[in-house]
């Protein structure tokens, strides 16, 4: 943590899990939720001082990853998970600061890595399809992730979809790599 601009860190936690922390989110409370790579959750409520687990994603696979954590503007916290690499990926809500999460929805066979707000009645999701050849997707969403259509498919010659974000003039901004070759591709849409 840092409370000087960056110019100085201090260690804030040592789990005694696996702790490949991949995502941050800040909840409207304040509280910082943070997720890894093995589906652990983790949880401070005193500006990163100290943190608690708060909870194992389980579903019916074991590599369930907490891939990224976002708060959209309706004041809620979003949660990206499972495997970027295939399997299947879950959309999770949490309407009270991450203290609890809820099943969205599940992308039978698809691996749901980022999901982007591009306004408050339209989310993007980037996920890849785990049969040859597993291109990578755009979904949509009208209705804070319920359900989703496809917007653009087959990206590009890359199968894992990564970062997503949103410029002030409107486009759309994802990233792609492929875990077979060196190949990494930024795609933009508006």
């Amino acid at each position: 943590r840092s409370i000087n601009n960056g110019d100085n860190w201090t260690k804030v936690f040592t789990g005694a899990v696996q702790t490949s922390i991949q995502t941050f989110a800040i909840a409207s409370n304040g509280a910082i939720v943070a997720g890894n790579n093995y589906g652990f959750l983790f949880r401070s409520t005193n500006d990163g001082t100290s943190w608690l687990v708060n909870g194992h994603l389980s579903t019916d696979f074991d590599d369930e990853a907490a891939n990224q954590i976002i708060r959209l503007s309706d004041g809620n916290l979003y949660l990206a998970a499972g495997s970027t690499f295939g399997g299947s990926g879950y959309l999770y809500r949490s309407t009270d600061n991450g203290l609890t999460w809820q099943l969205r929805h599940k992308f039978s066979g698809q691996g749901l890595s980022h999901i982007l707000e591009i306004t408050p009645n339209k989310l993007y999701a980037g996920v890849n399809v785990n049969q040859p050849p597993g291109q990578a997707s755009i979904l949509v969403s009208s209705d804070h992730g319920l359900t989703w259509a496809t917007e653009f498919n087959g990206v590009g010659t890359v199968t894992i979809p990564g970062g997503m974000a949103l410029s002030s003039d409107g486009y759309a901004y994802i990233g792609f790599s492929n875990s077979t070759v060196s190949n990494t591709e930024i795609w933009r849409g508006k």
